[in-house]
């Protein structure tokens, strides 16, 4: 009798375990989310509004979105690859959303001087950013951003742009920010020398700014990956703030190497969601 109620038991334990294992890798809204292969960064992670109740001292809420190819959601293929698409239609949905709610679109200069100041700004604001530089982020997100005279961040890898250098400068002159992706998009944790460092880093800042005659002030790293000795070399040439990637919308300056941002998949409850409380 005894064995029987143990075995009752363990069953119920594995149910519950296989049920919260489904809910919790598996969400109900399956176009709401796909799992990325990224380094998530929980910069604060700790300081979601839902937890705490109110925002600490010297954080600002900021959301800063992610987003990589602008084209036809494929498909076919694994989760994590068809997440790096979002639909023309679906940006534009999400750019006009942001429009009508009043929201400021900011350069990285603008979000480091907030960053600062420790205080949210005075009206709703976002960073939006671009990684890689694909064909569809010059064909169908600049003109959609230029339409609604918004600002975003494109992070250029330099030796290999599929944005042409006309076609960047024409970008910049309309308002756009074009900064590093470093030059070939190697991983950065396992870069070794300072030869290499100085070419990631140095000679991409270098590049970009012949091409833009802008000052490259921030990066993006290649997976979102960086470590303690990448933010000291980017200190020494002249970054202001480097980017990763990670769920919260919550930042503080001391952590301005090694900001979070929210991806954004094609999907408009998901892209909501990020914008208000993360992911």
């Amino acid at each position: 009798m005894m064995n029987k109620k143990y075995t009752i038991l363990f069953s119920f334990g594995i149910l519950l375990s296989l049920a919260f294992a489904f809910f919790y890798f598996f969400p109900q809204n399956r176009d709401s989310y796909s799992p990325l292969p990224y380094e998530f960064v929980e910069e604060n992670s700790d300081l979601e509004e839902e937890v705490l109740g109110a925002q600490p001292d010297g954080t600002v809420k900021i959301p800063v979105l992610m987003y990589h190819n602008i084209a036809a959601v494929p498909t076919k293929g694994s989760a994590s690859y068809r997440g790096l698409f979002v639909s023309p239609s679906m940006f534009k949905q999400q750019m006009k959303y942001l429009k009508d709610n009043g929201y400021k679109t900011l350069t990285p200069t603008e979000f480091v001087e907030i960053l600062k100041s420790g205080k949210n700004p005075k009206q709703k604001s976002v960073l939006i950013t671009f990684d890689d530089g694909s064909r569809g982020q010059y064909l169908y997100a600049y003109p959609v951003l230029k339409k609604y005279k918004m600002t975003a961040t494109f992070y250029i890898i330099a030796d290999r742009s599929p944005i042409k250098k006309k076609e960047l400068r024409e970008m910049v002159k309309n308002g756009m920010v074009v900064d590093s992706h470093t030059s070939t998009h190697r991983d950065l944790k396992k870069l070794k020398g300072e030869k290499n460092f100085k070419y990631e880093l140095k000679s991409s800042r270098k590049k970009l700014e012949s091409i833009t005659e802008q000052p490259i002030v921030s990066i993006a790293y290649p997976g979102c990956v960086a470590d303690k000795r990448t933010f000291d070399v980017l200190k020494e040439y002249g970054y202001k703030v480097g980017f990763s990637c990670g769920r919260s919308i919550y930042h503080k300056y001391k952590n301005r190497y090694y900001l979070s941002r929210v991806h954004i998949y094609s999907n408009m409850d998901s892209f909501k969601r990020a914008i208000t409380k993360g992911l």
